[in-house]
């Protein structure tokens, strides 16, 4: 029986990484699991989502594992494209999930702008709103400015 191979080997640990970084992830900070396919399994539970990880980890390399003593080559070259893929999805992943478009920020600028704005009707419901009779004139003065002469 032949040994694992050492991409296979770095491909079982950038897995368990990924499974224990978004265990702890998810279960201390909320965060959100990127893949649909697995966060599916994470809502079953935790002991389902690392089923699912092992099982989706292990065929693959064991299948890889095979073909790699008829093509050592070859194989040994797609498991280290492999490994290399995982860690740039799991990256662009990590930075789409957790960074905000130009459009997010964008319509939160917007939306904080647009809380700042007072109420038109809680102006009308203020019980000292001033009065004036038809037909007058107001004219707005600022705070500690005096009209003479009026």
């Amino acid at each position: 029986m032949r040994k694992i191979s050492p991409e296979g080997i770095v491909i079982l640990l950038i897995c368990i990484a990924d499974l224990v970084l978004t265990i702890i992830v998810v279960r201390s900070y909320g965060a959100q699991e990127g893949n649909p396919l697995m966060a599916y399994y994470l809502k079953k539970g935790t002991g389902a989502f690392i089923l699912a990880k092992a099982v989706m980890t292990m065929v693959p390399l064991f299948v890889l594992e095979l073909a790699r003593q008829r093509h050592p080559h070859f194989v040994r070259n797609c498991m280290r494209g492999c490994a290399c893929a995982y860690i740039v999805m799991y990256a662009a992943g990590v930075a789409h999930l957790n960074t905000l478009s130009a459009d997010d920020r964008h319509y939160e600028a917007v939306a904080a702008w647009a809380e700042s704005i007072p109420d038109p009707n809680y102006i009308r419901s203020l019980p000292h709103r001033p009065h004036y009779p038809a037909g007058s004139v107001v004219i707005p003065v600022s705070t500690g400015a005096a009209l003479e002469g009026i």
